[in-house]
């Protein structure tokens, strides 16, 4: 008869704890686990158009989701404290967008609809991710999609030029934003690094085996041509150096990170249209029209600080300050993306919506900073790092990308995942025997 598996508990003193699964729960079904990733898989490929009007990732996520129902034991397992502060603020959006004009309705319906289903996603990959096994499962699936993706894109197969005149030797691939492509390879390759110099089991051995994938990873990063982008790399790669265990895992990060630093460094250098737009931001502060979105969203946010503008009102408002009063008419393109996820939660919802997300935020990045003294070491941190960095001249808020991430470095920190399996053939030991009563004298 086989044996269930159970999840698994990052820190001893967590075993007896009520609010974990029992010792003898069914871990989850192969299916479910295939689908899953696949899913992951799938999420480079997620602008990939199929001349189906749908894209890879979410005719994939949908099949997912079916699956997930023959288990729901499993997949919708109590929620963390982190999802209802995310489901918080979608009900203040969800309000707010009662009271917006009618032009605005099929836009805010369309997103409102799209955070809904990437908040389930969050719910389901957090609670499947909480089995050990398959969170490194998740680590490995998304660390090949990246690198895939990668070889496609540095060799020209699926590279694509991002735009024209100055922008046209920045190279993206599969129909993805330049910038989000950048991000999404860096956190692979912080997740690859994660799995071959954590304290874990190694992924390939020897180790020198996966620095080509390494140097794959980072020169794709440096051809997108992203600041954004590389900017969040090197500051994961410094939370890769930087938080670790003893002093000798630390001295080993620390070698690691700068020559990966030095290489994208040389790299950059070596490319004259990544030095161009460097030099241009660092002599004349161009930053691809951010240096008038920043300020702009901060004015509005500051005008309406508790409910801000309202969903999908925000970005026309934004728009019509930015590209009609400061850069001349557009009729293409009435409205703008703040390029920054927290001036874009400020001005969308104000306060009222932005501090149970922001709180969302940081129980993930208290996780992951958690999980940095488990079996999974710093990667889960550095990845998180990389996000929000990226999150800074980006907004990822509708990307499953940024859900998968959030729910993987939650999962990482949380207290019934880890390196030991617990006893399947008897309940935890509790806690009044490991502090026997004294003596009676």
């Amino acid at each position: 008869m086989p044996v269930n598996r159970a999840p698994l508990a990052a820190f001893p003193e967590d075993i007896a704890r009520s609010d974990l699964p029992s010792a003898v729960e069914v871990a989850p079904r192969p299916i479910i686990r295939s689908l899953f990733y696949v899913f992951i898989f799938s999420l480079p490929f997620e602008a990939l158009d199929l001349g189906t009007g749908a894209a890879l990732s979410k005719i994939v996520g949908y099949v997912f989701l079916l699956a997930t129902l023959s288990q729901p034991q499993i997949c919708f397992r109590r929620p963390p404290v982190a999802f209802w502060c995310f489901g918080a603020y979608l009900i203040v959006y969800a309000v707010l967008g009662l009271f917006q004009s009618s032009v605005y309705e099929d836009e805010i319906l369309e997103r409102f609809l799209t955070l809904t289903q990437l908040l389930g996603l969050f719910l389901i990959g957090y609670n499947l991710m909480r089995y050990a096994d398959v969170a490194r499962g998740a680590m490995i699936t998304l660390a090949v999609a990246c690198v895939t993706v990668s070889l496609l894109h540095a060799t020209g197969v699926a590279a694509e030029p991002k735009g024209t005149g100055t922008e046209a030797e920045r190279m993206t691939a599969l129909g993805q934003n330049a910038n989000r492509l950048a991000g999404m390879l860096s956190i692979g390759l912080l997740g690859l690094m994660g799995l071959t110099y954590g304290p874990g089991k190694t992924l390939i051995r020897p180790r020198l085996l996966v620095w080509p994938f390494f140097v794959l990873l980072g020169f794709s990063v440096v051809l997108t041509g992203s600041r954004g982008g590389l900017l969040a790399l090197v500051g994961g790669l410094l939370a890769f150096m930087l938080r670790g265990g003893t002093l000798q895992t630390r001295m080993r990060n620390l070698l690691i990170a700068f020559l990966v630093m030095g290489f994208l460094v040389a790299v950059s250098l070596q490319l004259e249209f990544v030095r161009q737009r460097w030099e241009r931001s660092l002599t004349t502060g161009h930053m691809a029209g951010r240096e008038a979105l920043y300020p702009a969203a901060t004015q509005m946010f500051l005008e309406r600080p508790l409910t801000g503008w309202g969903p999908i009102r925000h970005l026309y408002e934004l728009g019509y300050r930015v590209r009609y009063v400061q850069m001349g008419h557009d009729p293409h393109q009435p409205w703008r993306d703040t390029h920054n996820i927290f001036l874009y939660v400020l001005t969308q919802v104000g306060l009222l919506g932005s501090l149970p997300f922001f709180a969302g935020l940081w129980l993930c990045v208290h996780a992951s900073w958690r999980a940095a003294r488990s079996a999974w070491g710093v990667a889960p941190f550095a990845m998180t790092v990389t996000l929000l960095i990226v999150n800074t001249s980006g907004t990822l808020l509708h990307f499953k990308l940024h859900w998968f991430t959030l729910a993987l470095v939650l999962a990482c920190g949380s207290k019934s995942i880890g390196v030991k399996l617990w006893p399947a053939t008897a309940p935890p030991e509790p806690l009044a025997s490991r502090f026997p009563a004294p003596a009676a004298t």
